[in-house]
C-alpha cells in the first residue's frame, strides 16, 4: 500500500488504497488487519483508519473485530450468487435498451476494448485481463447514460473484480468469457435488442457457475 498524499480527506485516501489492497489480493480473504500498523504502513493517524474501516464494513469488504481489529471477509458462494444475479437484472437491461441505438463508433469502441482483453488471456496478465472485463460491461453502462444505473453497476463491477482477481490468483478460467463477450458484441451490431440480452444473460449465468464451480472445487 502507498503513502497517504493530501489531495483526498485521510479518510477517502485509506478507503480508497484499502479496497485496492483487497480487490488485487494484497490482503486476502480471511486476513485480520491492525488499525496502527495500517496507519503506519500509510503514514496517518489511527482515525482515518477506524472510519475507512466503518465504510468498508458498511459496504461488506470487511468485518470489524471487537479489540481485535478488522477482518476482510470471504468470498462466499451465496455473494457470488447475488452478485451475479443483480448484473443480470441490471446488464440484460442496459444492452436492451442500447442495441437499437448504439453506433458504428461505439462498437468500435468496444471491439478495441475485446481485442485488448482477448490478447491478455495468452500474456496471462491478469490484473489488466480484469481492468478490460470492467471496462468491457462499463461501456455500456455509460453509453445507456443513467447515472443512477451507472452508480450500482460500478459497485457491482467492484466486487466483480475482487472475485475475478481472487480466482485468476488460482488459474485461469477466463477463455469462455472472450467467445461470450463476442456474442454479446454480434448482438449489438445486428442491432437485436432480444439476442443482445439472451448473449449477456447467458454470459454473466456461465460465469456465475464458472466461479461457483471453482470455489466448490476449492473448498473439497
Amino acid at each position: 500500500m502507498k503513502r497517504i498524499t493530501k489531495d483526498l480527506s485521510y479518510r477517502e485516501k485509506v478507503y480508497e488504497e484499502l479496497k485496492i489492497a483487497i480487490t488485487e489480493q494484497v490482503l486476502l480473504p480471511g486476513s485480520v488487519l491492525n488499525e496502527r500498523k495500517i496507519a503506519e504502513q500509510l503514514s496517518v493517524s489511527r482515525t482515518p483508519v477506524r472510519e475507512a474501516m466503518q465504510m468498508l464494513e458498511t459496504e461488506g469488504w470487511v468485518t470489524i473485530l471487537p479489540r481485535r481489529g478488522f477482518f476482510v471477509n470471504p468470498i462466499t458462494i451465496e455473494e457470488v450468487q447475488e452478485i451475479c444475479e443483480a448484473r443480470r437484472c441490471i446488464e440484460c437491461f442496459i444492452v436492451k435498451e442500447i442495441a437499437s441505438k448504439i453506433s458504428d463508433e461505439h462498437l468500435q469502441i468496444v471491439m478495441g476494448i475485446f481485442q485488448q482483453q482477448k490478447q491478455l488471456i495468452s500474456d496471462i496478465d491478469q490484473k489488466k485481463y480484469v481492468h478490460f472485463d470492467s471496462e468491457f460491461h462499463m461501456f455500456f453502462g455509460k453509453l445507456l447514460g443513467n447515472k443512477s444505473l451507472i452508480r450500482w453497476q460500478y459497485g457491482l463491477r467492484e466486487k466483480t473484480e475482487r472475485i475475478s482477481m481472487y480466482v485468476a490468483s488460482w488459474g485461469n478460467i477466463f477463455e469462455k468469457t472472450i467467445e461470450e463477450h463476442q456474442n454479446i458484441i454480434c448482438a449489438l451490431q445486428g442491432n437485436d435488442a432480444k439476442r443482445a440480452v439472451e448473449a449477456m444473460r447467458d454470459h454473466l449465468t456461465k460465469s456465475e457457475q464458472r466461479i461457483v464451480g471453482f470455489l466448490k472445487n476449492k473448498r473439497n
